[in-house]
């Protein structure tokens, strides 16, 4: 199931694990296609996003310094930004696909949910 409005959820996800990065050129630039693993209370979840890699290889050069970001930054149009741990990449066009792929609830028995706790219990009505 995809869900196009995903920003209600993505709040919710708690990504665990990096699927799958590929590299692909776009409009004479890179980006980065990442697929990520996560889940929510209550459903495992799959996200694709395509992140925009702030290089252009026609014009790069080997430099010691930080790149000027100050023109990034008075951008006029907010835009989404992904971390991965190597710094804030813009996700291209805003667009960020989340899809449901499974559901965590199990059927149990007594017994087994007793094993999985470690203790017994007992089990009361709802009032």
């Amino acid at each position: 199931m995809k869900n196009k409005n995903v920003n209600a959820i993505l709040d919710f996800v708690r990504f665990t694990d990096i699927d799958e990065l590929k590299v692909v050129r776009k409009d004479g630039g890179y980006c980065l296609e990442v697929t990520l693993l996560g889940e929510t209370d209550t459903h495992f979840v799959k996200s694709i996003a395509t992140l925009k890699l702030p290089m252009d290889i026609k014009h790069s050069s080997l430099t010691s310094g930080c790149r000027d970001s100050l023109s990034f930054l008075q951008k006029e149009q907010p835009t989404m930004m992904m971390n991965l741990g190597f710094g804030y990449l813009e996700v291209e066009d805003g667009k960020f696909d989340l899809e449901i792929v499974g559901d965590k609830r199990k059927d149990m028995t007594l017994s087994e949910i007793e094993e999985k706790l470690g203790y017994k219990i007992k089990l009361v009505s709802e009032k």
